[in-house]
């Protein structure tokens, strides 16, 4: 009997070979879902602190007239999502200040009933990955803040 296998044996290594296959694919699958939820969480807390600090903080005093703001922020003086227009349109015209802050890939709108107010950062061919809106109000009327990153 030597030199003969088994119909058990390879019956047992191909069940093996199946296993171990499965388990391996299973374990690639969840290892790709864990990266992607890391990098949202990533982008999530980004555009959180950027939304924060465009609508909670009122940035340095009289920015608005600077050359080179240090921090910017539309919020009044201790009023957080109470927007001034003065500010935003100064943003709305030169909207590199904020690229300067090295925020990365990101569109900041601000919209209300008559359309849009605020657009800055850029337009983007990939879809976006996070999106956070917060209402705020814009000295006579509500208003939409939107950031969006990717």
């Amino acid at each position: 009997m030597k030199g003969q296998v088994k119909l058990e044996f390879i019956f047992g290594v191909i069940m093996f070979s199946i296993v171990v296959f499965w388990v391996v694919s299973q374990i690639n699958t969840v290892y790709a879902g864990v990266g992607t939820d890391s990098n949202n969480d990533v982008l999530r807390a980004r555009a959180y602190n950027l939304i924060s600090y465009i609508a909670e903080g009122s940035g340095d005093v009289n920015w608005e007239t600077s050359n080179y703001p240090g921090q910017i922020g539309l919020a009044y003086y201790g009023e957080p999502y109470s927007l001034s227009d003065t500010k935003i349109d100064k943003l709305n015209s030169n909207c590199t200040i904020l690229d300067e802050k090295d925020i990365g890939a990101y569109r900041l709108t601000i919209q209300d009933d008559s359309g849009e107010v605020l657009f800055c950062g850029s337009p983007s061919v990939s879809p976006t990955r996070v999106s956070i809106t917060r209402s705020v109000w814009l000295e006579d009327h509500y208003g939409n803040l939107t950031v969006e990153v990717w």
